[in-house]
This record gives C-alpha cells, sequence and structure tokens, in this order.
C-alpha cells in the first residue's frame, strides 16, 4: 500500500526470453486520474492494470509507463508495396521509350519513395500479460 501520493517507483518482471519494465510516477491529487503509456500491442492491458493499481491507490495522478524488451517481439516486418513497385516501373518504361535513356536499375528502384512498408508487431506473446500483472505486484514493485 503507498502512503504518499507523491512518489516514483519502477519494477522490472522477467522470464527467459522477455523483460517489462513498469514505472510509475504519482502526484497529489483529488481524484484518482490514471494515464498510460504503453505499447500499443498491449492496450487491452490497460484495465488489468488500472485493477492492480486501483487496488492500492484510493486517489492521486498516477502516470504509467510500460516498456517491453525481448528476442524480436517487436520487430518490425517488411512488405514490399507491389503496385507502387509496378507503376514505377511501367513509368520507367514509358520514360525510356520516349527519351532513348537509360533503364531504371534495382537501385534506382529501391530508393524511391512507399516502395516498402514498415508494419509493426501486431501482437505480444501472451507471456508478456502476465510479467505485467506480476511487476504491479506488491511483492516485486520497489521504489
Amino acid at each position: 500500500m503507498l502512503y504518499s501520493m507523491t512518489g516514483f517507483g519502477t519494477a522490472l518482471a522477467a522470464n527467459g526470453q522477455y523483460r517489462v519494465k513498469i514505472e510509475i510516477k504519482s502526484v497529489n491529487h483529488r481524484f484518482f486520474d490514471l494515464s498510460f503509456n504503453i505499447p500499443r500491442q498491449l492496450i487491452y492491458l490497460e484495465g488489468r492494470i488500472k485493477k492492480v493499481i486501483k487496488s492500492s491507490v484510493k486517489r492521486g495522478a498516477l502516470s504509467v509507463y510500460v516498456t517491453v524488451d525481448g528476442e524480436e517481439m517487436t520487430a518490425p516486418k517488411i512488405e514490399t508495396n507491389w503496385a507502387i513497385v509496378n507503376e514505377y516501373i511501367k513509368a520507367a518504361d514509358e520514360i525510356q521509350k520516349r527519351s532513348g535513356g537509360k533503364t531504371l536499375d534495382m537501385h534506382d528502384l529501391l530508393l524511391l519513395p512507399d516502395v516498402f512498408i514498415v508494419k509493426e508487431a501486431d501482437e505480444l506473446p501472451t507471456a508478456i500479460d502476465s510479467l505485467c500483472v506480476i511487476g504491479l505486484s506488491k511483492k516485486h514493485f520497489r521504489d
């Protein structure tokens, strides 16, 4: 149980592959106000995290920061935007026909905008869910 509304605490929870770090900053506030800075893939955990915190804190303005590290779990995926690539090739072929100039080479094609689409990982492993809750438990939280 927290005894002051103003403070800062950090918790770490880890298994063999992943590490979750949770930081909570609180300041005096008339009501209970909670804000999150959490990876987009873990947004669904906000309710559970809020419930755990609310069981120990009755009022104050709290900011919760969650960071996750681990084996390629958040590695972005790179996809080729084939529709754009095909349009660039058509345009380059037309330019070559009209001007008699050189053809588009691979290096030139790779430098054109929107050839690649970078997508974030949609989901994080379910093991991270329990690490977040463990990190918030009383016995693991340290200031």
